[in-house]
């Protein structure tokens, strides 16, 4: 099964903390390049950080009772 086909778009909607995870796990082993500027990290490191950042909101808002 393809996760990001169009007809499995209602599965990425109900299951936004579970997509954000396995995205978050890829980008740790993709090869995304570099970035523009030599001085900052890879464009993997740039969108897994960003994707922790995001999964760990989302479970402090779950721990949380939000």
């Amino acid at each position: 099964m393809q996760l990001f086909e169009p007809a499995n778009l209602h599965l990425l909607l109900q299951e936004q903390l579970l997509a954000a995870t396995v995205a978050c796990v890829a980008a740790r082993y993709a090869d995304l390049g570099q970035s523009f500027d030599p001085r900052e990290p890879s464009r993997a490191r740039v969108v897994q950080a960003r994707l922790t950042e995001w999964i760990l909101k989302r479970i402090s808002y779950i721990t949380m009772g939000s």
